[in-house]
């Protein structure tokens, strides 16, 4: 088990996972840090700057958005023990000592196929990698994994195209294709789901998406794709009372074969969907 402790710019390893009514364990191995003691942020291969999610694939690859340094860091095999190795793959920098936004070395602060933004949550089942890109206001997808640092990605969703980056596409209101910094992203293998935070909504593809900007089918949140509004239980564009329907900043999804979960950060909840 990992666990990404954001503000302490480290992730934490479990050899075991806690069972309720027994003694908690103690982490195995710390990433990002040198000792449990420290809380540095830095930019070495070896260091985290605010890591926001951690992924262990089942081929027991360690995934990890280093939101903070923009980039995604890929171990093989999960580290248990000091010392850390450097990660096996970096994903949205040209190289391992570098966390600049949207790899600006390369290209100026402007998106590409390869680059990142502050990327917040990360789903792979070790064929598909798909991260959330929120800086960027989008969703990219690895149709193989990555095998190079930098490595461009297949397919971009909230946008048309790989250069653009602005929240909705530009537009005043979301649409089915569009995205506001995404904070979460799931898959079930199948279906594809993401928190789109910042519109309040949680959009639903209902088979892995093929094409660039392509719309959602369901919506939750909104009885619209049109609507961003928090609350907004009755379409009126003004926010109400929290109901069971609607969000005030979704942030992450987990998709099971009976149910849909959705963490709703600012009404301090959990809500649960029948699938």
């Amino acid at each position: 088990m990992a666990v990404a402790d954001s503000a302490a710019n480290r992730v934490l390893v479990y050899a075991e996972v806690p069972v309720a009514g027994m003694p908690l364990p103690e982490p195995a191995a710390v990433i990002g840090q040198p000792d449990f003691e420290s809380a540095l942020t830095d930019c070495a291969a070896n260091r985290l700057s605010f890591p926001t999610a951690v992924a262990i694939t089942p081929l027991g690859r360690l995934i990890v958005a280093d939101a903070v340094n923009h980039r995604v860091l890929v171990w093989n095999t999960v580290p248990v023990a000091a010392p850390i190795p450097a990660p096996d793959l970096v994903l949205g920098q040209s190289r391992p000592d570098r966390c600049v936004r949207n790899n600006n070395d390369v290209n100026g602060d402007v998106a590409g196929r390869g680059t990142l933004a502050f990327p917040v949550d990360v789903w792979s089942d070790d064929t598909r990698l798909v991260v959330a890109d929120s800086g960027n206001h989008r969703v990219l997808i690895w149709r193989n994994f990555p095998g190079a640092n930098l490595q461009d990605a297949d397919l971009v969703l909230g946008h048309p195209s790989f250069t653009s980056s602005a929240p909705n596409d530009g537009g005043a209101q979301p649409t089915a294709s569009t995205l506001r910094d995404p904070e979460g992203v799931h898959s079930d293998g199948n279906a594809l789901v993401v928190a789109d935070s910042l519109n309040n909504r949680v959009l639903v593809w209902r088979t892995f998406p093929d094409n660039n900007g392509q719309a959602a089918e369901v919506v939750l949140g909104h009885q619209t794709f049109n609507q961003s509004v928090s609350n907004d239980g009755n379409n009126d564009g003004g926010a109400d009372a929290p109901t069971a329907q609607v969000f005030n900043y979704p942030m992450r999804v987990l998709l099971t074969p009976e149910s849909l979960f959705v963490g709703d950060l600012l009404h301090n909840r959990v809500l649960r969907f029948g699938r």
